[in-house]
Order: C-alpha cells, then sequence, then structure tokens
C-alpha cells in the first residue's frame, strides 16, 4: 500500500487508534504507518506536536464524555450501572503508553485466570432511563442494549487496546 492510500485509510481512524499505531505501541508498525498514523494525528491537533500531550488531551475528552450520560451526553445523570470490558487473555497495558495513562486516568483494572477486565460505568439521564425501565411484577428493570453499550465512550480507548469483550458481571 502506497502512502497516499495509507493517508485514506487512516483518515477515518479513531485518535485512539493513531495514537496507537504513531506510538508503535506493540512494535508491529512500519515507520511508513508510523509517520502516516503522525501526520494525520498533527492534522487534527495543530497545537501541538507532543504525542504524550495528545494523549492526555484525548483520554481527558474521553473521560470528559464518560462523565455524562452514555447516551444523549446530558450532564445530569440519575442512574449508573457498572458493566467492563474484557480481553479474552490477559494483557499487560501497563509497559505502554497508553495503558499507564487510560489506566491512571478512567478506572481499575481485574485480573482473573484467563482475561483482563477493566469496569467501566454507564451513566443515564432522567429521560433517557426512563426510556429503558421496563415495570415488572416484582418492580423495575433497566434494559441497556449491547449496542448502546458498545457505543461507550470509553470503548473507543479500551477496544483498541484488546478489551473487546462486554460484560455486566465478571
Amino acid at each position: 500500500m502506497d502512502r497516499d492510500e495509507l493517508q485514506l485509510q487512516y483518515e477515518n481512524k479513531s485518535n485512539i487508534e493513531l495514537l496507537l499505531i504513531a506510538t508503535n505501541y506493540d512494535g508491529g508498525y512500519v515507520r511508513d504507518a508510523v509517520d502516516t498514523a503522525f501526520s494525520v494525528l498533527l492534522s487534527r491537533y495543530k497545537h501541538t506536536t507532543n504525542l504524550e500531550k495528545i494523549w492526555n488531551e484525548e483520554i481527558g475528552r474521553l473521560c470528559e464524555l464518560a462523565e455524562k450520560c452514555s447516551v444523549c451526553q446530558n450532564p445530569d445523570v440519575v442512574y449508573t450501572e457498572d458493566f467492563y470490558l474484557c480481553s479474552e487473555a490477559r494483557i499487560d497495558t501497563i509497559g505502554s503508553i497508553p495503558g499507564i495513562i487510560a489506566l491512571a486516568a478512567v478506572g481499575f483494572g481485574y485480573a482473573k485466570e484467563k482475561y483482563a477486565a477493566i469496569k467501566v460505568e454507564f451513566r443515564l439521564c432522567k429521560q433517557c432511563l426512563a426510556q429503558r425501565t421496563n415495570t415488572k411484577k416484582h418492580g423495575t428493570e433497566v434494559s441497556i442494549s449491547w449496542e448502546e453499550y458498545n457505543k461507550h465512550p470509553l470503548c473507543s480507548l479500551y477496544k483498541p487496546l484488546g478489551f473487546t469483550e462486554i460484560r455486566t458481571k465478571i
């Protein structure tokens, strides 16, 4: 793939995906890929060329979004429900810059025998909660779809790091 094709492909990637490539966090990217990812990031973050600063800004932006309603981004949250982003195998994120920043900034990790998990809060405002509340014989139940969990802002941070499976309990 030539550099122009790579540039077009990378224009559609998220900032987190580009940061992972630009920092070559797993050592699996060729120089052209790293340079192109860095170039696309510079076009999006014109005020800095420092990758660590871009990481901090992007994670800060995602954390700010995660504090609001996970559906509509209303800041008045009335309900939270924990869910977990899990990896199929244990992942050592501590060794990478994004791993250190991500775990320090947004949450705690859990290690089980065969997988690692990050606890995330799904938040709902009053209106979104009302739309997802079902009345049953024995009380009320809140229904959040798997698609909604997948659209949580922090999924875009953790999924490229290998936390691709969503669980409501671990």
